[in-house]
């Protein structure tokens, strides 16, 4: 394949990359998949990957930010303001966190303990991690578009309520530990511990 591509070729080749990377993490995971694997997959050579991505680390990024903007769109979108009361706003949140999670698989990767030490590029790694940074914010600031729109006042801070919610991903590293047959039950009822505290921390 020629060097200098049209930007309708060039469009088509990194979609095809993309396409055949996550195909392949998701069947082998990303530490047996390698570049050669890739390019094989999307019909493409070796070189041609070069053009386009840095590292196996790179084309993963990519996978993850796609994944990453679309499901924080999605949390905008449905949530930036919404009416209600503000334990049923929590535990809707979080159910639907969990949803796009699961639906969601390079992203719920991350959770994964494993993922990011298989990563050998480090400012791939430090890229990935700022987007914990990121999503807090922006889940911080739904929850401040809750308590303005709803006047409700709680004498938990955002960064708390933000902090309780976000744990709940968290445990995914821990899910080994918790047994694959409780896991989702021990997070139904984290969920629903969550909502109560908050829901007593009310200031009327």
């Amino acid at each position: 394949m020629p060097r200098h591509f049209s930007s309708e070729e060039r469009i088509d080749i990194e979609n095809r990359l993309i396409a055949a990377a996550k195909e392949l993490f998701l069947q082998y995971g990303l530490n047996k998949t390698t570049i050669s694997d890739i390019t094989e997959k999307a019909h493409v050579g070796k070189g041609t990957f070069y053009l386009f991505f840095k590292s196996k680390g790179d084309i993963y990024l990519k996978l993850y930010m796609n994944e990453w903007t679309a499901v924080h769109d999605i949390f905008d979108k449905k949530y930036l303001g919404k009416k209600g009361n503000l334990d049923e706003l929590i535990l809707d949140y979080i159910c639907e966190n969990r949803k796009q999670l699961l639906s969601h698989p390079i992203l719920s990767r991350v959770y994964d303990r494993h993922t990011l030490s298989l990563i050998s590029d480090s400012s791939v790694k430090n890229r990935i991690e700022a987007f914990s940074t990121l999503g807090d914010n922006r889940l911080k600031k739904i929850i401040n578009s809750w308590l303005e729109c709803n006047n409700i006042n709680c004498s938990l801070s955002t960064e708390v309520i933000s902090g309780m919610m976000r744990s709940l991903s968290y445990l995914n590293y821990h899910k080994d530990e918790i047994g694959e047959e409780y896991f989702e039950e021990v997070i139904k009822q984290f969920a629903a511990g969550i909502t109560l505290v908050v829901n007593q921390k009310r200031i009327d």
